[in-house]
Parts: C-alpha cells; sequence; structure tokens
C-alpha cells in the first residue's frame, strides 16, 4: 500500500474511532454536519485507494 494512501487511511480512521468513543463514552453527539465531514474524509480515502 502507498504511504499516502496507508497514512490517509489511518487519519480517517482516528477521526471516526475519536467520533465514536465520544459517543460511548461521554454520550456526546455530533451534529449532521460532523458526520457530513466524517462521510467526506471517508470518500476522499475511497477515492485514494482507488486511484
Amino acid at each position: 500500500m502507498d504511504l499516502a494512501i496507508a497514512y490517509a487511511l489511518w487519519g480517517a480512521i482516528g477521526i471516526l474511532g475519536t467520533a465514536l468513543g465520544a459517543r460511548v463514552l461521554y454520550k456526546q453527539k455530533l451534529k449532521p454536519i460532523g458526520w457530513a465531514g466524517i462521510a467526506i474524509v471517508s470518500a476522499a480515502v475511497v477515492t485514494l485507494s482507488t486511484v
């Protein structure tokens, strides 16, 4: 796997893990714009890995 793709993938996993951890541990909820941001980052990682 290319280093740039791996770096982007781990970054996206970190963002998602932080959001899920805050939800489970602290009962915090993301606003819809937060979920949209996570979706955009995830879509960018998928796009990078398919090119």
